[in-house]
């Protein structure tokens, strides 16, 4: 995730996300937006607490269990004398005569932080296996480390089965790699072409974020008819995002592409194309100002 969060952001939410019981994660993101001013979405907000591995406190939870019945849960979570969060879920029914999804359990863990240690867990892991595999972690990635790990212990493990072992029944968490003003992470000339995903980006600076490259096709049509207004993206009349020919790119509203799309109107056709991209455009203008009908076009 790119550094556009404060670290005093991140901290109000660290701080605020289990200070109190949220009626749902909904108050809280209008809370963080409102506090600094920022228009963060509801997905963007779940990325960014998925990231940094914030659980917010919320009565979704809180509401659906007793203090003895969390108390209990959690406690029995802990002491590895389940099979799986089926057979913990189970107990859970039996002692306090409910009818809990075990499915639903696991969630409700994971939101209290709680990371479920099972008996297959005990039993396939040593507590020296655990403790190499967090002095380690940070150091290697998981290929390297399965490789080292099967070595030593005289196992077979794969790189999955690590990877699951420290994440979920260990808790640990790779670094985020966090760049200082300065540093040089892409060394690459000024002017270097790359592909991309059906894409080719050119670079054009040396700054250390994702503005360094730019779609080659937004390039070349600034340069000839400037910068393309806010909301609107530079296609290929043909399809074709590899050919950049001046006269194969058009500038269309972002709303439209959905329209043209709708219509069968991006074809290999310039011709057909450009005809439906000026449609959309000139629509999306009108809607802007209200000059159409409310009947549905």
């Amino acid at each position: 995730m790119n550094k556009r969060y404060s670290d005093k952001q991140i901290k109000w939410l660290k701080d605020n996300a289990t200070a109190k019981v949220w009626k749902n994660r909904t108050e809280l993101l209008d809370t963080f937006n409102q506090n600094f001013g920022l228009s963060v979405s509801a997905s963007q907000f779940n990325n960014l607490l998925l990231y940094y591995n914030i659980k917010p406190t919320t009565t979704q939870t809180e509401s659906l269990f007793t203090d003895d019945q969390k108390r209990w849960l959690i406690e029995q979570a802990k002491c590895g004398d389940y099979k799986d969060c089926k057979e913990l879920t189970e107990a859970f029914n039996r002692k306090f005569s409910q009818s809990r999804n075990y499915n639903n359990m696991y969630s409700y863990l994971y939101s209290w932080g709680v990371v479920l240690n099972t008996m297959f867990n005990n039993e396939k892991y040593t507590a020296e296996m655990d403790k190499w595999l967090t002095e380690h972690f940070d150091e290697l990635d998981y290929e390297e480390m399965r490789n080292r790990f099967n070595q030593k212990f005289e196992v077979n493990k794969s790189a999955s089965g690590i990877a699951h072992r420290c994440t979920r029944s260990l808790g640990l968490k790779k670094p985020s790699k966090q760049f200082k003003k300065g540093d040089v992470i892409n060394a690459l000339p000024i002017g270097t072409i790359s592909n991309r995903k059906k894409e080719t980006y050119i670079k054009v600076s040396d700054s250390n974020d994702k503005s360094a490259w730019q779609p080659l096709r937004k390039v070349i049509y600034e340069k000839h008819h400037g910068e393309i207004p806010k909301g609107y993206c530079v296609v290929s009349l043909d399809g074709d995002r590899s050919n950049v020919d001046l006269r194969n790119l058009d500038c269309i509203d972002r709303r439209g592409t959905a329209i043209m799309a709708k219509s069968g109107w991006w074809t290999d056709n310039k011709v057909i194309t450009a005809d439906g991209i000026r449609w959309c455009n000139l629509y999306c203008v009108a809607k802007d100002k209200g000059l159409l009908r409310k009947e549905k076009i």
